[in-house]
């Protein structure tokens, strides 16, 4: 896969001439790459990149943008995309809210059985309504709370604009992310060392 492959591929996907200059070729391999490899739609992520810049004002339920905490990132900036792999661990961090408890309590009230409604047809229901609430509940609290998560959009903010440069994944690790950014960004955006230095 050749460099220019890479951006007639992040180019036929949705992203415009003047932000695709923004885009390092690591960004728009890493863009091809998630699609064959994790089967994730390239359209989620540059839904991300177009809100970024202003050009989808479209809500899509993910966390806000943040900068980098870590010593080894700092100064580069993250957002989250959100495609359909990532349901389980939105579900489970969901979970672990403890508002489906709640949802749960309020659907266990026998009192909300109807007349004649036998015991199992009374489970049954019940069983449909606590998955329901488990799943769509838990996904649609997280996404109108904007706290859906996936993996990144890791960019640098510079005077000429944001420059995107890689996808990662969280369990990927700040150092080997940060690696290949000197090694394959820098060398596109010089002003980069710079900022990974301080």
């Amino acid at each position: 896969m050749t460099a220019e492959q890479a951006r007639g591929f992040a180019a036929a996907h949705g992203l415009p001439p003047g932000i695709l200059a923004r885009c390092s070729t690591l960004f728009c391999l890493e863009m091809l790459s998630y699609h064959y490899a994790h089967g994730i739609n390239p359209a989620v992520i540059t839904e991300e990149v177009l809100s970024l810049e202003g050009a989808d004002h479209r809500p899509r339920g993910t966390k806000r943008p943040e900068r980098f905490r870590r010593h080894e990132l700092r100064g580069l900036w993250k957002t989250h995309f959100f495609a359909a792999r990532f349901i389980p661990k939105n579900v489970l961090n969901a979970l672990s809210s403890g508002t489906l408890d709640h949802a749960i309590m309020g659907a266990l009230d026998p009192a909300k059985a109807p007349e004649g409604e036998t015991h199992s047809e009374y489970a049954a229901r019940l069983s449909s309504e606590i998955s329901r609430l488990a799943v769509e509940g838990g996904l649609d609290d997280r996404k109108s709370a904007g706290r859906l998560t996936g993996e990144w959009v890791i960019y640098a903010p510079h005077e000429t604009g944001n420059h995107f440069l890689s996808l990662g994944m969280h369990d990927e690790g700040d150092d080997v992310i940060r690696e290949k950014i000197i090694r394959h960004c820098v060398p596109e955006y010089p002003f980069l060392g710079e900022l990974l230095r301080n």
